[in-house]
């Protein structure tokens, strides 16, 4: 069973010590334009990494530097089988990657990225490092998912919950950019074959079923 909210080191941002606790340290998150990603990114800043990297597609390069990316690998440009060599000539040594995208290539990259002693977060079913174990090097993987209502996750879902008016007030989060779907829940099945086609990008999709006819 892979980890699943355990003592990764991190501290959140938003508690003691935690604002800028890492700073100089640097992080790679992949997938930095998807919903997911781009909230990891903004994180990442509010700790203090720096350089943050991400890895999106380049005509969203500017909106991954909004949520405070320092740098942009276009994923066209560099296969995963590259990314290990493109992210060492920005960064020698990274103890953080986020890999929001965590296909099976994207995973194997991260782990090759990341640092001895180092942690790779995924948001899906980990296929690299030793699943609730140190890696010979010290790597670990965890396994995050955004439910805060699973019992591992109350406490944690519900202080971001109680700070999260004030970092979104303070402008230090901000929220996704979105698309409102046609139709209200009619839309959705179009959204989602937008989605399977790979034609959204750097957009939350966001049905009214109010809209409904």
């Amino acid at each position: 069973k892979a980890e699943r909210g355990g003592p990764a080191g991190l501290i959140a941002p938003w508690d003691e010590g935690g604002r800028g606790k890492f700073a100089g340290q640097p992080a790679v998150v992949i997938g930095g334009s998807s919903s997911v990603g781009q909230y990891a990114i903004q994180l990442a800043k509010l700790s203090g990494y720096d350089p943050i990297i991400t890895i999106a597609s380049a005509h969203n390069e500017a909106y991954c530097k909004s949520a405070g990316a320092t740098h942009v690998i276009d994923y066209h440009k560099v296969p995963y089988s590259a990314l290990p060599a493109a992210v060492a000539e920005i960064a020698s040594s990274v103890p953080l990657v986020y890999d929001a995208i965590s296909e099976a290539d994207s995973q194997k990259a991260s782990w090759e990225i990341a640092a001895p002693q180092g942690i790779v977060i995924v948001t899906r079913a980990p296929v690299v490092g030793k699943i609730g174990q140190e890696a010979e090097d010290g790597k670990r993987v965890f396994y995050t998912y955004g439910v805060v209502h699973t019992a591992d996750n109350q406490e944690k879902g519900g202080i971001l919950y109680r700070v999260l008016p004030s970092l979104l007030a303070e402008g230090l989060i901000k929220p996704n950019a979105v698309e409102v779907l046609p139709g209200g829940l009619a839309g959705i099945v179009g959204g989602l074959e937008r989605l399977k086609a790979g034609k959204v990008s750097g957009v939350k999709l966001v049905a009214h079923p109010q809209e409904t006819a």
